[in-house]
């Protein structure tokens, strides 16, 4: 699987629950703390029981809900950044992620996190840590229907929107299709449409690409659209017993989603630009004299704002490196996905380290990126606090051991203790010589 343009699935992924969009919680989310999600799975409140759901996680998160891609998922480049806005984000949308994912995730064999059947009360328990999931159930037979759970995401903890913080227990019920038990020989067909989103880009476009037919999440067949047959095609006589998908194969640089429908499924490719990535970093040195044991200094990374993206580990708009002694050290790739100019702080951390003068200086760290004929560059600009242009953000720390008395540039300190003796010996001499003329 090729690892660049993957379908890079909505671009600024925002976190999604089978429940209503709601807004991030004041409360930091407790990332060590477990939460148990309930599948709830019902038709007109009648359970629907002996139901496998599986559950797949699509990204960790941290403290502030900054979400990290796992390794089954990372290859697919999904971006997490923009996390802030969740009200801005239609549900269709998650159903589409959920759909196109879902696909990916049967045709690569990935592995569920966890799997359980519906008990007698159609409820399935899961303990899961904090984290973007995917929740997937398999059809299953009921009574006189069958019943086909849609996929759909799930952002653990749940938000609390009555304490302004999260829950560590959530519900989710998840929609459903259903229809009568088909017979063993009735057949279906499966109609796969290719839409393009890519105004501006049409001279970009692949002169064909490759739709696969999974059946119950096997590989059954290919077909290569064109404008040849329209961008369209239908398999026909499948047996109706089976549950039939449609993945398109990687194409660099879009971003794909899939709809079904009516029988009709739609994948619709965007046009996304190639990712510029700035990697900024820090240099550490000490003057003075040599310490007997280096010690540890503390460097911040800030974003002028939350729309501009961070490295991996970031605690909100802010990240921290560590260096010990002298020398160098990077604050991790930053990712932009849009054009824009993008700005930051970088500074030295105080942390009181005995001997040491710290270095005040607040660097302004500027990448602007350019979007040209598909393509995307990036500039890199760094400023000291005097506002000069410099090209490297670095730190100096003068040392002087502990109990050393440093005198002030430009004095001379040797005199005082003389002349505070001088000046001693002449007030007892005036004080001898009053009281000999009294």
């Amino acid at each position: 699987m090729r690892k660049k343009g993957l379908c890079a699935i909505l671009i600024g992924l925002v976190i999604l629950t089978l429940c209503p969009i709601q807004a991030f919680a004041a409360e930091k989310i407790s990332v060590e703390r477990e939460v148990e999600l309930t599948v709830s799975y019902q038709d007109d409140e009648k359970p629907i029981t002996k139901a496998q759901f599986d559950v797949y996680q699509v990204a960790a998160t941290d403290e502030y809900a900054k979400l990290t891609l796992t390794a089954d998922f990372a290859p697919y480049e999904y971006s997490v950044s923009g996390l802030s806005n969740l009200n801005a984000v239609e549900g269709d949308q998650w159903m589409e992620l959920a759909t196109t994912l879902k696909g990916y995730a049967l045709r690569d064999g990935l592995k569920p996190v966890a799997s359980k059947k519906t008990d007698a009360a159609g409820t399935a328990v899961f303990t899961l840590q904090p984290g973007l999931y995917m929740v997937v159930g398999q059809k299953v037979i009921c009574g006189e229907y069958r019943y086909s759970a849609l996929p759909a995401m799930i952002f653990l903890p749940g938000s609390d929107e009555v304490n302004n913080g999260w829950d560590y227990k959530v519900t989710a019920y998840p929609k459903h299709e259903k229809e009568c038990v088909p017979p063993d020989d009735q057949t279906t067909s499966v109609k796969v449409l290719k839409a393009w989103d890519d105004q501006g880009y049409e001279t970009l476009r692949p002169t064909e690409v490759v739709m696969q037919l999974l059946q119950d999440g096997e590989l059954f067949d290919e077909k290569t659209l064109s404008k040849d047959n329209n961008w369209r095609y239908t398999w026909t006589d499948l047996e109706a017993s089976h549950e039939w998908m449609v993945v398109e194969k990687a194409q660099d640089n879009y971003v794909a989603s899939i709809t079904s429908l009516g029988g009709v499924i739609t994948v619709s490719n965007r046009y996304a630009p190639p990712s510029c990535v700035g990697n900024p970093g820090v240099q550490k040195r000490i003057t003075g004299d040599t310490p007997e044991e280096d010690s540890a200094f503390t460097f911040i990374l800030t974003a002028k704002d939350k729309s501009c993206p961070m490295p991996q580990g970031s605690n909100g708009t802010t990240k921290e490196i560590r260096i010990v002694g002298a020398g160098s050290e990077k604050f991790g790739e930053i990712v932009f996905t849009k054009p824009g100019v993008y700005a930051y702080t970088v500074r030295e951390k105080n942390t009181g380290v005995a001997g040491y003068t710290y270095d005040t200086t607040v660097y302004s760290l500027t990448y602007g990126v350019l979007e040209k004929d598909g393509k995307q560059t990036i500039s890199e600009t760094i400023k000291n606090d005097k506002g000069q242009i410099v090209s490297t953000i670095e730190f100096t720390n003068d040392y002087n051991p502990p109990g050393t008395r440093v005198p002030q540039t430009g004095m001379l300190w040797w005199p005082v203790p003389v002349m505070l003796c001088l000046g001693i010996a002449c007030i007892t001499v005036g004080v001898a010589r009053r009281r000999r003329s009294k």
